[in-house]
């Protein structure tokens, strides 16, 4: 299994922030406009973190996130 700071090289600084902004409840949206970027951007930075943590869902990817102590245990979807 791979390690907490392996996956932490593996997304980028911008992947990182998406999904703590995933983790805080924020919708595709509303974290393009608080990085004033589009929400395609913020769905290809989605896919790439699912990739690397091998999920497919937000849910999923928060969840694998906490596991791996990526996130904060108290933040949810």
């Amino acid at each position: 299994m791979i390690v907490q700071s392996q996956i932490q090289l593996r997304l980028s600084q911008l992947e990182q922030e998406t999904l703590m902004e995933v983790a805080n409840g924020l919708c595709n949206k509303d974290i393009a406009k608080k990085h004033h970027t589009s929400q395609r951007t913020i769905e290809r930075h989605l896919s790439r973190i699912f990739t690397k943590l091998h999920v497919s869902s937000r849910i999923e990817a928060v969840e694998k996130a906490k596991q791996l102590g990526l996130i904060p245990e108290h933040h949810m979807l």
